[in-house]
Formats: C-alpha cells, sequence, structure tokens
C-alpha cells in the first residue's frame, strides 16, 4: 500500500516509516488535568492520568482544586504535591479502610500526624 501526503497542492510518496511517524505524532493522546470547573492545570503525553499526575508532581506543578475523580493513584507517591482542595473520589465506594490504615492514607496526602 502506498502512502501519499499532500504538500503545497500536490501528492507525494511517502514511505511506510515516515507514514507510521507522522500517524503517531498526530494521533499522540494528550491527558489534561483540568480542575471541577474545567481549567487546564496541566497536560502531558502520557498513557495514563496516573502517569500524568505522578509527572506532573514530579514537575512541581499545582494541582490546587484538580479533578482527579477517575485517576487510579494507587502507590503512587504524592509526597510534596500541591493537592489542596483537589477532588478525590472513590470507584464505587468499595474500598474499606482499617483504622491501622488511616494515618498511612493521610500521610499519603501530605498530613503530618503526631
Amino acid at each position: 500500500m502506498k502512502n501519499f501526503i499532500s504538500l503545497n497542492g500536490k501528492q507525494v510518496e511517502i514511505s511506510d516509516e515516515t507514514a507510521k511517524n507522522l500517524s503517531e505524532q498526530f494521533t499522540k493522546k494528550k491527558i489534561e488535568i483540568k480542575t471541577c470547573a474545567g481549567s487546564i492545570l496541566y497536560t502531558s503525553e502520557k498513557a495514563t492520568l496516573r502517569e500524568a499526575v505522578i509527572e506532573a508532581v514530579g514537575e512541581g506543578a499545582n494541582l490546587r482544586n484538580a479533578d482527579l475523580r477517575d485517576a487510579d493513584l494507587s502507590g503512587a507517591n504524592l509526597r510534596g504535591a500541591e493537592l489542596n482542595c483537589a477532588k478525590f473520589y472513590g470507584r464505587g465506594g468499595t474500598q474499606q479502610l482499617t483504622k491501622q490504615q488511616v494515618p498511612m492514607f493521610l500521610e499519603a496526602l501530605g498530613f503530618i500526624i503526631k
């Protein structure tokens, strides 16, 4: 199968490799971390929202008021993250914490337990 692109109104044949590279560049999925109001806080080319959040935190992005409802952040190190007013929602509300897990959970959110 031949691949063509339009350049200055002319059809130019390109290799399969070039066609693949162009396709990847134009179809890269961007993940946007937004506020609940829809403002974009951070944009990433990572494959998942979880990876995008970890990348954003690693770069020191301010995720204040971030809507993280669909992010599976289990095991993610968010220490030092600016997550004031961020919205977290469980998936289905079936996850339960034991009393022993509560301090670990709060520390993961940045709380200092005294």
